[in-house]
């Protein structure tokens, strides 16, 4: 079985795409200047299927954002009316297609004018100015992480402290935010993309990240806790130290959110979880390099000291049908029904 099980998920990673039981609008390319590897598809997709943005045959990820673009996407974001009507400035007239989105906009405190009664629709947005728009918008807490380039006296010194509060931001490696950088389309998907997620409970709010950053800006969560024999507060601690969502059931990659999956039991079963993946990594997703990481962290968390013997059975593609690690009696098996690959953890 242990053959079985490698040739299985080596099948599992080459053919993961074409599974149909898991096709979705986030699998597919929808913008011809998407591609299901770039590092914002995901966040673009969830845009799309939130309604927030609409498909075409490009998305402009290149193009600098403008403040009409993001007061309606802002506006959308949070549900404002977009009903066509007058507003208070002199270049929006009613006959402009967003003017009721930026009237919503700006009646909700958004996004304001100028003195002289413009709103100036083309202009270009920055890093600091859109911060101000969606810590508006979403109500942001103020948290207490602060960067080098954005001093007190900056005008967006509050709404960066709360975007990194929320989890939307950590900035760059060397500890600036850079707010006069305007912003491409790409850009701003990430950044609202993340906002919506951290209204409904699904994004990960930490003050300071403590794991490697990579070049995509990504950084890797890194396990603090220790298991506990309460289920619940295990799924909290994986929700809140590596970045589980759907209520810390399930992780996934911005593009697959179900890639990786922990699965409660109930309480009378000799198995506490299991732990489906759908792919190891995937060379169709640029960001799939994630779920290895993640899984190191997810393997200390319940085999401590053999994490680093069952993660190699993964990344060696070796898998034994059973094993034991930290005192757990481990099965491994495929689930033809829904494609993954499962490992079922035995109590401790």
């Amino acid at each position: 079985m242990k053959s079985k099980i490698a040739i299985i998920f080596t099948s599992l990673l080459i053919t993961f795409s074409l599974i149909p039981q898991y096709s979705t609008k986030a699998s597919t390319q929808v913008f011809s200047d998407v591609p299901t590897n770039h590092s914002n598809y995901g966040d673009i997709m969830y845009l799309l299927e939130k309604d927030v943005i609409e498909p075409g045959e490009k998305y402009g990820v290149k193009a600098i954002v403008t403040r009409e673009e993001v007061a309606v996407m802002v506006a959308k974001a949070v549900g404002l009316d977009g009903k066509q009507r007058a507003t208070k400035f002199s270049d929006v007239p009613k006959s402009n297609p967003n003017s009721g989105y930026i009237q919503s906009a700006v009646e909700a405190g958004i996004i304001s004018g100028f003195p002289n009664g413009t709103f100036k629709p083309t202009q270009k947005v920055t890093r600091g100015h859109m911060a101000a728009f969606i810590a508006r918008a979403f109500k942001l807490p103020v948290g207490t992480k602060t960067f080098k380039d954005v001093p007190k006296r900056h005008t967006a010194y509050v709404p960066v402290k709360q975007l990194a509060k929320a989890g939307i931001t950590y900035g760059y490696a060397d500890g600036t935010f850079k707010p006069a950088n305007n912003l491409t389309r790409a850009h701003i998907s990430a950044f609202i993309a993340r906002a919506i997620q951290f209204s409904k409970g699904e994004l990960v709010i930490t003050d300071q990240p403590t794991g490697k950053v990579y070049p995509d800006g990504w950084v890797a969560p890194v396990l603090e806790s220790s298991w506990t024999p309460n289920h619940k507060t295990n799924l909290k601690i994986l929700q809140s130290e590596l970045g589980f969502i759907n209520d810390g059931m399930t992780y996934g990659i911005p593009e697959y959110r179900e890639a990786m999956n922990v699965i409660g039991q109930s309480p009378d079963s000799p198995t506490e979880v299991d732990l489906t993946w759908l792919f190891w990594t995937d060379k169709n997703f640029a960001t799939s390099y994630r779920i290895p990481i993640v899984s190191k962290e997810l393997f200390k968390f319940y085999f401590e000291e053999d994490a680093d013997r069952v993660w190699n059975y993964f990344n060696n593609n070796d898998i034994p049908e059973q094993f034991t690690a930290n005192g757990r009696k481990v099965k491994a098996g495929y689930d033809t029904t829904t494609g993954t690959l499962y490992l079922q953890v035995g109590r401790k």
